[in-house]
């Protein structure tokens, strides 16, 4: 049961729970985390699932607000731009939180020379004090889920590229069923005798050769042996005798080496035109 004195505290803190009845869902349950169950900057970023950084400026927005229901005045204003950033300092030393020297030193120069700044700073101390009073039931950290990351999407592999099939060829025919008749390709120049006629002509010289040296002989042993002819006047010829049988042989010779030097000569003049 409240007593007499109990009155104004109640009274109060009933304009609180009404003034944080109208914040917003993440400003009302962070004033809650901190003024009721006195959680760090950490620990209220893990369960609202934010960057710790944004925890002073929604302290800020709520207490001064909090404060403007309850008192019915408004909050000061933003007289430079260093104001919203001397906020933010203000309600973290005042919460207890780490403030790096460099910046606890500069807030503190900047208060000096800003009235709207150092009335900032009595406003939300003044909020603090106020929301002691209030009870918003029992609440739960409970840090917030992790965002579940999408499923990466399945990208299907690019189809192989289709080989075309080697053109099967034709085996070449053996050297055995080669067809007969010139050498495919092959072409017979201007003036060429046809294949195998040197080979003909060279024959034939052979034997004229061997058939004149065989006649000569035969004429030769004709004399030796048949003894004195008659020339066609009717005069006897004499007998051959060695020496003329000698110089006959001898001339028979000569003769031949002639006839066969000719032909030489010919085949070689017949080469030189086939090349």
């Amino acid at each position: 049961m409240a007593t007499h004195d109990d009155a104004p505290f109640d009274a109060l803190a009933a304009r609180v729970d009404a003034a944080a009845a109208r914040l917003p869902e993440r400003e009302r349950t962070v004033l809650a985390l901190r003024e009721s169950q006195g959680a760090g900057y950490a620990e209220i970023a893990a369960a609202l699932g934010v960057d710790q950084a944004q925890i002073p400026d929604l302290l800020v927005t709520a207490r001064l607000a909090v404060r403007e229901q309850v008192r019915h005045a408004p909050s000061p204003p933003l007289a430079t731009p260093d104001c919203p950033e001397a906020r933010r300092l203000l309600v973290a030393r005042q919460d207890g939180e780490r403030v790096d020297p460099v910046s606890a030193t500069w807030v503190r120069e900047h208060v000096e020379g800003c009235d709207a700044c150092r009335a900032v700073r009595r406003a939300l101390r003044e909020a603090s004090l106020a929301c002691r009073s209030w009870d918003p039931g029992a609440l739960v950290l409970v840090p917030a889920p992790a965002p579940v990351a999408e499923p990466e999407p399945v990208v299907a592999p690019d189809p192989e590229p289709v080989v075309a099939p080697e053109p099967v060829l034709d085996p070449l025919p053996a050297a055995s069923e080669a067809p007969p008749g010139p050498r495919p390709g092959a072409q017979r120049l201007r003036g060429e005798p046809p294949a195998g006629t040197a080979r003909r002509r060279r024959r034939g010289a052979r034997a004229l050769a061997a058939g004149l040296v065989t006649a000569g002989v035969v004429a030769v042993a004709a004399m030796v042996i048949g003894g004195p002819s008659t020339d066609p006047g009717g005069k006897a010829k004499p007998h051959a005798t060695p020496e003329s049988v000698s110089q006959s042989r001898s001339g028979g010779r000569a003769a031949e080496l002639r006839r066969a030097r000719r032909a030489a000569a010919r085949r070689k003049a017949r080469a030189a035109r086939q090349r």
